[in-house]
């Protein structure tokens, strides 16, 4: 059946010479799988759509939805509802995209709605395109959010150090668990609005390790974030 939604594109594979299959976090369905085809031609009309199913793009679709099989969907339709006025011509905005998208694909596999998370998830991206402030510790204040919506909220950034105490062979010396104690309880406690705290380079990727690694604790095959790389290169 034919059925309308809004959604987050998170990746896409190439599938066939022309064809994509695409990721695609939905707001009425969850986590959605799509057959795209005639995306990836020479025909300029066709492939300016591929354009579309670039990380966090937010679109509008009428899909093909077959619900209570393993059958894979198809787009009748997509739209942009919010064209990025930053995201997309800022490489550290965009960088940021790709790291969250990849955490998200990761994560995200129900396929039932929640529309708390998809709220959360578009005014995030809404928030990131729009700033005008520091967004180098954008990701810390997202990783701590979201695992509100994924059952793992930490009350305090004590609970992260004790749960990945368990498997760490060395205590962590003191004054850098003192640093990680005062960034996570913050970004547990304030909002995107808060702003960035001038964390150094080693600190930003300190606290980010330590959000991933407890990430890891709770989600199976978590692990490598492809994008964690070019990520710092470009905001470190």
């Amino acid at each position: 059946m034919l059925a309308k939604t809004r959604g987050i594109v998170l990746n896409y594979i190439k599938y066939s010479e022309t064809s994509i299959i695409a990721k695609i976090y939905t707001q009425n369905f969850g986590m959605q799988t799509y057959i795209v085809n005639g995306v990836r031609t020479h025909n300029k009309k066709q492939s300016q759509k591929i354009s579309l199913f670039q990380p966090l793009t937010l679109v509008d679709l009428v899909v093909y939805y077959y619900p209570d099989t393993n059958r894979m969907s198809r787009i009748k339709e997509i739209k942009c509802y919010h064209v990025f006025e930053q995201i997309s011509t800022q490489y550290p905005k965009m960088a940021i995209a790709f790291f969250m998208a990849e955490v998200l694909y990761k994560v995200l596999k129900e396929e039932e709605p929640n529309e708390g998370l998809f709220n959360f998830l578009q005014a995030s991206i809404f928030f990131l395109d729009s700033s005008q402030a520091n967004t180098t510790t954008f990701h810390l204040h997202f990783l701590c959010k979201l695992t509100y919506f994924l059952g793992f909220e930490p009350q305090s950034a004590q609970d992260v150090l004790d749960e990945l105490g368990q498997y760490r062979k060395n205590p962590l010396p003191e004054e850098i668990q003192q640093e990680l104690l005062e960034g996570i309880d913050f970004f547990i406690s304030q909002d995107f609005e808060h702003g960035a705290i001038p964390f150094s380079a080693n600190t930003r990727k300190r606290l980010t390790n330590t959000l991933l690694d407890f990430y890891n604790l709770h989600v199976a095959t978590f692990y490598p974030i492809k994008s964690l790389e070019v990520f710092r290169e470009i905001n470190d």
